[in-house]
């Protein structure tokens, strides 16, 4: 087993396989989740390539919580989101900027009944 100092010494190959790794199991966690929740992914829009970043969203709006059980806000939820579709998208204008736009958008303009309703406000 690896001692705390050897880990910072491992390569950038290495913390990269590792960072990717985490990031697989990450990404399984929340489509799980998501299921367990009955999110729909992306509520009456096309998935395209952002169904995992809208499963995240599903949890954020279900919980009001990071899958680390920290508190999120309903700005940062929808921020995340945007983010998440940025580095998601396929092309670069269109798929990283204009559809995660129109969808933030989206969010930001109607989230709020959804999410005062898991509330129960």
């Amino acid at each position: 087993r690896r001692q705390p100092f050897e880990q910072v010494r491992a390569s950038g190959l290495e913390r990269r396989a590792a960072g990717e790794e985490g990031m697989r199991q990450y990404w399984q966690r929340v489509k799980e989740l998501a299921a367990a929740l009955n999110g729909d992914g992306c509520t009456a829009s096309p998935d395209l390539f952002y169904r995992k970043c809208c499963d995240e969203h599903d949890i954020h709006y279900r919980t009001a919580q990071t899958l680390d059980g920290k508190p999120i806000t309903r700005a940062q939820a929808d921020n995340r989101l945007f983010v998440c579709m940025k580095k998601a998208g396929k092309t670069p204008i269109l798929g990283r900027f204009i559809i995660p736009l129109i969808y933030w958008s989206f969010v930001r303009a109607f989230g709020r009944r959804h999410w005062n309703k898991t509330r129960g406000s």
